[in-house]
């Protein structure tokens, strides 16, 4: 009988030192998960800050870019096509666009008197899907447009255009219809644009939601007929009179 209970007590201390053993590990088990969360934390947190310095890293290269295009001589465009073309490779190969013409902000655009339909979407593109210009949205602030005479459908399906175009001479335009149509997007403050000898405005900010109305409380719209803002999508050939 005290063999058994000896065995007995024996098993308890056994099994109370495997509960103090499991309790043990327990608690070195909780430690290392603290550890490892903590790691992982720290990880996170210089992963972060690695991205962020990335990301800085390519915004300042960006800007050096801009600004030894800035220093280089500015290309210069001789015809309607050529800028057209121009446009279109920048879009689908913007290194060689640049290696060939320069950075876009600065393209020297004074001689051209057409870009309609120079960032927007042709009838062609629209039976093909091809919306080739979605994503364009650079800095087109410092081009020279004072002898352009169109801009019809210039942006159209541009939906993610809004660059600062306030400082644009468009004096000589006579046509803007669709200039902006379908570029949601835009918001650019135009009110000084001078518009007096522009006859053709339809649908020139069609489906624009984000567009402010105030832009163009102080033009020049005496000679305008139809909808400025409103109205429905039509192509080109639809706006036609």
């Amino acid at each position: 009988m005290s063999m058994v209970l000896k065995e007995m007590r024996s098993m308890r201390e056994e099994m109370k030192e495997m509960k103090g053993l499991q309790e043990k590990t327990s608690e070195e088990l909780k430690g290392v998960r603290e550890e490892v969360k903590g790691v992982r934390e720290e990880t996170n947190e210089k992963m972060e800050s690695v991205f962020e310095e990335l990301i800085s890293v390519n915004s300042k290269l960006s800007e050096a870019r801009k600004e030894i295009a800035a220093l280089k001589p500015r290309y210069k465009f001789r015809s309607n096509e050529e800028l057209r073309a121009a446009a279109r490779l920048w879009c689908s190969d913007r290194n060689k666009a640049i290696a060939q013409y320069g950075h876009i902000s600065y393209w020297n655009v004074s001689s051209i008197t057409d870009m309609s339909v120079l960032f927007g979407i042709s009838k062609e593109d629209s039976e093909q899907g091809n919306h080739w210009n979605k994503d364009f949205n650079e800095d087109l602030s410092s081009w020279d447009t004072s002898n352009v005479t169109t801009m019809e459908s210039m942006f159209d399906g541009a939906t993610s255009f809004n660059s600062d175009l306030s400082r644009w001479s468009v004096g000589n335009c006579k046509d803007m219809s669709g200039m902006f149509q379908n570029a949601k997007s835009f918001k650019s403050d135009l009110k000084g644009w001078f518009t007096g000898n522009c006859t053709n405005m339809f649908a020139m900010f069609c489906q624009v939601s984000s567009f402010n109305r105030d832009t163009i409380k102080n033009w020049d719209l005496e000679s305008i007929k139809g909808s400025v803002i409103g109205g429905v999508n039509k192509t080109r050939e639809q706006r036609k009179p």
